[in-house]
């Protein structure tokens, strides 16, 4: 089995690493158990595209951080994540199951017309993250428990 299912994804563009280093945090604080690429999650010399398939392939939930950024670039490999998220979406009972939670980082920014059928987080609104961490919890806790089952 592999090490830590039960985490959250946070999928972002390295240009807005201070922004999801902030929602790492936060996502943290509240006792979220949450992974990115850059907080000890690769080890050097590692395969590192295999390891990020596989850490969504196994992951809880998926969390991808939308910004100016993410919108006006289309080829980055943030986009491989988010895809590949989409993809896993596929075998899952979406009427049951809620994997991908989109966080918008900017005002004004659109959600990506993949996520467009999902509700996005308002990362400026503390009701809104509150609610985020709140149903992050709960899936992790629900899927701790399939993965026990």
């Amino acid at each position: 089995m592999p090490e830590a299912p039960h985490k959250v994804f946070l999928s972002y563009s390295h240009n807005d690493r201070a922004k999801a280093e902030e929602l790492y945090e936060f996502l943290s604080r509240k006792r979220i158990d949450v992974w990115k690429d850059d907080e000890g999650g690769l080890d050097k010399g590692s395969a590192w595209d295999l390891e990020i398939k596989r850490r969504i392939a196994d992951c809880a939930c998926f969390v991808p951080l939308v910004t100016r950024n993410t919108s006006s670039d289309s080829e980055s490999y943030f986009w491989s994540e988010w895809n590949g998220a989409i993809d896993r979406t596929q075998r899952m009972d979406r009427a049951h199951r809620r994997f991908i939670f989109p966080v918008l980082a900017d005002e004004g920014t659109a959600i990506p017309e993949i996520f467009a059928t999902m509700q996005a987080t308002r990362f400026s609104d503390p009701m809104d993250m509150t609610a985020l961490a709140d149903d992050l919890r709960r899936e992790q806790q629900r899927f701790r428990k399939e993965q026990r089952a």
